[in-house]
C-alpha cells in the first residue's frame, strides 16, 4: 500500500475537526484515531459515515498498530487535554498522562512503522507568563507555569529526542478562533451580542489570534514542506488587536451597538482577581504579541484570510445558530 494517508488525533475538537473537514473537502485520505468509542461513533455521525475511524484503547488491547499505520506518511496529533477532570486531585498526573504519555506512545510507534513525519499542536503555554511587552518568538524563554503548560513542554522535549528516527514539526498557536468556536470567544460573542455594558473601554494592549482557517493552512503546509522538518513554529493572524478593538469589530460585524466603560488597566485587573478570575485578567488586560517572521520567511507562509474575515465568518455562524442550529458540520 503506498503511503499517502494522514493520521488525525483530537478530531473531535476544534482544531481537528477543521482539519478533518479541510481534508475530506480536498479528498486528501485521512485516518482517525480517537479516544473513545464514543468519539468515533460521533465523528461517524456528525462528519461522514465513511470515516477510516480506529479507537486508541481497540488499538491497544488487540495490538493493531500495523493496521493503524498502514499507508500512513504523517500524523497530525491534535489530541490534548485542556482542562483538569473533574474529582481528580492531582491536575499535573493527569496532564501528563494525556498529553505526554499519550503523545510519546503514538510518537514512538509511528517512527517504528516507518511514517515520515509528526505533527505536534503544541500551545503558547510552554512559555508561562504571558505579562510581556515585547513580541514572543521561537526563542523566548520557557517557563509554564500550569500543569496543562508543563505537560506540553516535557512533550515537546521528549519529541526533539526522536527527531533522528521521525521527522518533527512543532507549532504553537495562541487562542483560536472561527465559525463554532466555544469557551471564552463564544463567551464574548454573546455578552455583546445582548449588548450588556462591558468594562473594557480603556484596556490598550496589543494581542494576537488565529483564525481556524489561517491555522489549518499553517499545518497542512507543514505536512509536506521540506523546510519545516525539524522546526518549532510560532504562527498568528497577521494582525493584533486591543481587547476593546476586538469587541468593537465585533460590534459592528453583529450590527449591535456596544456599551464600553473605560475602568482603569489596574483596578479593572484587581477586581477581577477579587472575583477569582485572575486567568481572565490575563487574557483580557495583558499583552500576547507573537513575531511569526520564522513561518514567513522559511516556509513563504502569509495568513491566506484577515482577521477581519475570519472573524466575520465566525460572526455568521456564530448568529446563525441564534436562528437555527447547523447540524452541517464540513459546511
Amino acid at each position: 500500500m503506498s503511503k499517502d494517508t494522514i493520521l488525525v488525533t483530537g478530531a473531535n475538537g476544534f482544531v481537528g475537526r477543521a482539519l478533518v473537514c479541510s481534508f475530506l473537502k480536498n479528498k486528501q485520505p485521512i485516518r482517525i484515531l480517537t479516544h473513545s468509542t464514543k468519539s468515533a461513533a460521533i465523528l461517524k455521525t456528525e462528519v461522514s459515515p465513511d470515516l477510516d475511524v480506529y479507537c486508541i484503547q481497540t488499538v491497544i488491547d488487540n495490538d493493531l498498530w500495523d493496521k493503524l499505520f498502514d499507508g500512513i506518511d504523517a500524523v497530525i496529533h491534535c489530541g490534548a487535554q485542556t482542562h483538569p477532570q473533574k474529582n481528580i486531585e492531582n491536575s499535573q498526573q493527569q496532564f501528563m498522562k494525556a498529553n505526554y504519555d499519550t503523545t510519546m506512545n503514538l510518537a514512538n510507534k509511528a517512527a517504528i512503522y516507518g511514517v515520515r513525519r509528526f505533527i505536534f499542536l503544541s500551545s503558547m503555554s510552554v512559555f508561562g507568563n504571558m505579562k510581556r511587552y515585547i513580541p514572543f518568538t521561537e526563542k523566548t524563554a520557557l517557563l509554564p507555569i500550569t500543569p496543562y503548560g508543563i505537560s506540553k513542554l516535557r512533550a515537546e522535549e521528549a519529541l526533539k529526542e526522536l527527531s533522528d528516527r521521525i521527522e518533527l514539526v512543532i507549532i504553537r498557536p495562541p487562542l483560536v478562533y472561527g465559525p463554532g468556536v466555544k469557551d471564552n470567544f463564544k463567551k464574548l460573542f454573546s455578552l455583546v451580542y445582548k449588548e450588556l455594558p462591558l468594562p473594557l473601554g480603556a484596556i490598550k494592549n496589543k494581542r494576537h489570534f488565529i483564525g481556524i482557517n489561517n491555522l489549518v493552512d499553517f499545518i497542512i503546509l507543514c505536512v509536506w514542506a521540506e523546510k519545516a522538518k525539524n522546526e518549532i513554529f510560532l504562527v498568528a493572524d497577521s494582525e493584533a488587536l486591543s481587547t476593546t478593538a476586538l469587541i468593537n469589530q465585533i460590534g459592528r460585524a453583529m450590527d449591535k451597538k456596544n456599551y464600553l466603560i473605560p475602568i482603569p488597566h489596574k483596578l479593572l485587573e484587581l477586581m477581577l482577581k477579587i472575583i477569582g478570575l485572575s486567568r481572565l485578567a490575563d487574557q483580557l488586560l495583558y499583552n500576547i504579541e507573537i513575531d511569526f517572521t520564522k513561518a514567513k520567511t522559511l516556509l513563504n507562509w502569509v495568513p491566506p484570510y484577515s482577521l477581519q474575515e475570519e472573524l466575520q465568518l465566525s460572526i455568521n455562524h456564530f448568529l446563525q445558530e441564534k436562528r437555527a442550529p447547523n447540524k452541517e458540520v464540513c459546511a
